[in-house]
């Protein structure tokens, strides 16, 4: 019994340190300690059982005996019991508690970790294809770009959006997250045009903006005291988003943004209002 009381304590430590995201759960820490605590004290009681030459062999039997009788223990018994480590006692004492409390019901079977419930008020479904009319608006407003950009000599750096960026590698949670930088990012460089020639152009490409990002702030957790924070490849994103908009121009960024809509239209949003079916 005390084996598999301390084969199932490694278990539930190797399950929790495993976890990709262990700060989405509350007390994990702590819970770790307590197992490994818990793991000493199995592993004392081993070896006070079976191992420790001091322990009179009439010992060893009455606490063997203690552990697998399902009655309450005479008063010899305890008395045996006692002499062993203050830590052993404690968890002989536990899983006699244990075995009577699982006769009656009364200890709750452990379930499969599940994932994450969505945001509530996070609806974005709607936006897993947007109407051939959205569409056309947009693609509109990036030709007649593109025409007035064969008038300048610009020259931009590195891509802002790279093609090898794809929210299908971040986690599902993290995917709205990333999305509304890039949105967040794309209205503003947009509405800084909206009085340039393409401004009646931009009209309904903006509104249309507007309204996928006023859904999707629902779906982003709260920051930075609730919610998980960002870290590892969203955390590169999001920090490669916040310096773009320090250090290249306002043409470049123009450039990066008009030439990243349908990428975000179709490909990055798509993602995010299919959830998990994203892979």
């Amino acid at each position: 019994m005390l084996r598999r009381v301390a084969r199932d304590l490694a278990d539930a430590q190797a399950v929790l340190s495993s976890l990709p995201s262990p700060e989405l759960f509350p007390g994990v820490g702590q819970t770790l300690e307590l197992l490994a605590a818990a793991g000493r004290d199995v592993a004392a009681c081993q070896i006070l059982l079976f191992l420790g030459p001091s322990v009179p062999e009439n010992q060893r039997t009455a606490a063997l005996d203690l552990l697998s009788s399902s009655e309450q223990p005479p008063s010899w018994k305890v008395h045996v019991v006692q002499d062993m480590a203050p830590g052993c006692t404690l968890v002989l004492v536990l899983m006699l508690m244990t075995a009577a409390l699982s006769r009656t019901g009364a200890v709750p079977v452990p379930s499969a970790p599940r994932a994450l419930p969505p945001a509530r008020g996070c609806h974005m479904a709607q936006f897993k294809s947007l109407s051939p009319q959205e569409l056309q608006a947009f693609k509109t407003v990036r030709d007649a770009f593109e025409d007035s950009r064969l008038q300048k000599d610009w020259d931009c750096g590195g891509r802002l959006f790279p093609r090898t960026r794809d929210l299908k590698h971040l986690q599902v949670w993290e995917r709205p997250v990333a999305l509304e930088a890039e949105l967040a990012l794309t209205l503003t460089v947009l509405e800084a045009m909206a009085n340039s020639s393409l401004g009646r152009s931009l009209e309904q490409p903006l509104l249309t903006l507007q309204h996928v990002h006023s859904k999707l702030q629902a779906c982003v957790p709260a920051q930075p005291t609730a919610g998980p924070r960002p870290r590892g490849r969203l955390h590169h994103w999001l920090h490669r988003l916040q310096e773009a908009q320090k250090k290249e121009s306002q043409d470049c960024l123009e450039a990066s943004v008009m030439f990243n809509l349908f990428r975000l239209l179709t490909r990055d949003l798509k993602c995010v209002a299919s959830g998990d079916q994203c892979v």
